[in-house]
C-alpha cells in the first residue's frame, strides 16, 4: 500500500503516468533501502519519498501551491 501511495504522489508531483512513475519507482536507488527499512525511510512521508526519488532521477517535482503561498492584495 505505502508504495501505490508514492507512486502516486510521484505521478502527481512529477506531472507522469502512474505508469511512467512506477517505473521511476522500481529503478530508483532509493526504493531497496526503503524495502529494507534502512534509517527508517518507510516512516517518512509519501510525499517526502516522492519528491526524493524524483529528485535522485533528476526529474522536477511541482508542488501544487497552498494556501499559504497565494499572495494578498491590500
Amino acid at each position: 500500500m505505502k508504495y501505490a501511495r508514492i507512486i502516486d504522489a510521484m505521478a502527481r508531483l512529477g506531472q507522469m503516468t502512474p505508469e511512467e512513475a512506477m517505473d521511476v519507482f522500481y529503478n530508483a536507488p532509493l526504493m531497496p533501502l526503503i524495502q529494507e527499512g534502512v534509517a527508517d525511510l518507510h516512516c517518512r512521508s509519501d510525499e517526502y519519498l516522492a519528491k526524493e526519488i524524483l529528485r535522485d532521477a533528476g526529474l522536477p517535482a511541482c508542488d501544487s501551491p497552498g494556501p499559504s503561498s497565494q499572495s494578498v492584495e491590500r
